[in-house]
């Protein structure tokens, strides 16, 4: 019997947290895109045109995540309470 691949051998990350699984291919383009658009995903969505459909709903997820002001972005964070 034959075991079946993964089909992701990948994965993006947007402020510690997963966004989605993809080829390699695809997220060294997520990293690239991001770094020549200032790290605005909905720029990179509006200036470029093709991309595969793993790398579109990445990149849309992390539009969505950016579009909320005052989003928790999933860093967990504690306050620090005086010993005293």
């Amino acid at each position: 019997m034959t075991r079946r691949k993964c089909k992701y051998d990948s994965a993006c990350y947007y402020m510690g947290k997963k966004i989605g699984g993809c080829t390699i291919a695809d997220g060294d383009t997520y990293v690239v895109l991001m770094k020549q658009c200032n790290y605005d995903a909905a720029r990179v969505l509006r200036e470029y045109a093709y991309f595969s459909p793993e790398l579109k709903e990445i990149l849309t997820k992390v539009a969505e995540i950016q579009a909320k002001p005052n989003a928790n972005t999933g860093r967990a964070h504690r306050e620090r309470k005086s010993q005293w």
